[in-house]
């Protein structure tokens, strides 16, 4: 049976996920909402579907079975708070809570029985997936050290000329945010969880106020430490370009991943287990036919109980670092430990 999804928003995301959805033989796009009329009825031309005013009048008017929600960052929890009336299966792009207000809204929404998942892309990976059950068997021992990189022209990205939302973007939606809930994200599907409390942090902001370079340290609640580190880099790197590398160390050897593939010797050198080349990236779109099957636990996103815990973590971040912005440390003194509440 085909499935009728519905799209609400048509900005770069959105686009993908509706390629996605129109070159995949089970699905149909029936429609799509976008705050800017312009833009819907642009993406609705070109895939051959309908623009709607909003979203209540296209699920009464299509009887959509699922939802792409592909909103900028201010949007999302007003638009998720409407699917849980509709109660229809969907995936978000970022539900992510940054303020203690917008947790709340969250925790509601993710006590109702709709299933939604946020497609944060690294667990579509299938040498991602790998590495996971790599962990899980205990192939490098008990893990005590993670560290993520993430590198990329941040500064342009954000920039006031960048030429998407995030031009827009000001405290509490930017680097950390964008690219760094990915990052996090990661770190929680490799460990299992993300339950882990906050010990240095260091925020660099752009004239907004949004972060454009980003250093995390945290501690699992397994023990291991965990370091971010989102670094820009020369503005002469073109927009799109990003890389990211993983290195997770354990008693036994270590694990390094990054979007090539995934390698695993122990401390000596020698090989625990296979390499793994990257493959092709599965569509996050799949995941709505496991949805709307019942079949939430096979969902490869992340469910709305990961996202509370990736936001605790950016929202103990930010409160850490625009505390110390406001009241800088005296050079004299050592920094001493941070935890969440700074």
């Amino acid at each position: 049976m085909s499935l009728s999804v519905g799209l609400v928003g048509a900005g770069l995301a959105g686009r993908s996920h509706a390629l996605d959805v129109v070159t995949d033989p089970g699905m149909q796009l029936v429609g799509v909402v976008s705050g800017t009329g312009r833009s819907g009825h642009s993406l609705a031309d070109t895939f051959a579907c309908v623009a709607y005013p909003d979203m209540r009048t296209m699920v009464e008017v299509e009887r959509v079975d699922a939802l792409v929600v592909a909103v900028p960052p201010g949007a999302v929890l007003d638009i998720l708070e409407q699917v849980v009336r509709s109660r229809i299966p969907c995936i978000v792009e970022k539900p992510l809570a940054v303020t203690a207000s917008d947790r709340r809204r969250l925790v509601q929404i993710a006590r109702s029985s709709v299933p939604v998942v946020a497609p944060f892309n690294r667990r579509y990976q299938s040498h991602t997936r790998r590495a996971c059950g790599y962990l899980s068997r205990g192939v490098i021992g008990g893990v005590v050290d993670v560290r993520v990189v993430w590198i990329g022209p941040f500064r342009r990205r954000f920039s006031p000329d960048g030429g998407t939302y995030r031009a827009d973007a000001a405290a509490r939606h930017g680097v950390l945010f964008d690219s760094g809930s990915h990052a996090l994200d990661l770190v929680s599907l490799l460990l299992g969880d993300l339950r882990a409390y906050l010990e240095g942090v260091d925020l660099r902001w752009n004239s907004a106020g949004a972060e454009v370079e980003v250093s995390l340290e945290l501690r699992h609640q397994s023990g291991a430490r965990i370091r971010l580190d989102i670094t820009d880099v020369d503005q002469d790197v073109t927009a799109q370009q990003e890389s990211w590398a993983c290195t997770v160390t354990g008693k036994a050897g270590m694990l390094s991943l990054n979007k090539d593939g995934c390698v695993v010797r122990g401390h000596s050198g020698e090989t625990l287990a296979p390499s793994v080349d990257a493959g092709e990236l599965d569509r996050p779109v799949t995941d709505l036919y496991r949805l709307r099957d019942g079949a939430t636990s096979e969902s490869l996103g992340s469910s709305l109980t990961e996202v509370l815990q990736l936001s605790d973590v950016l929202m103990a971040a930010h409160n850490c670092g625009e505390k110390r912005r406001r009241w800088a440390r005296p050079r004299g003194k050592a920094l001493g430990r941070l935890n969440g509440a700074c």
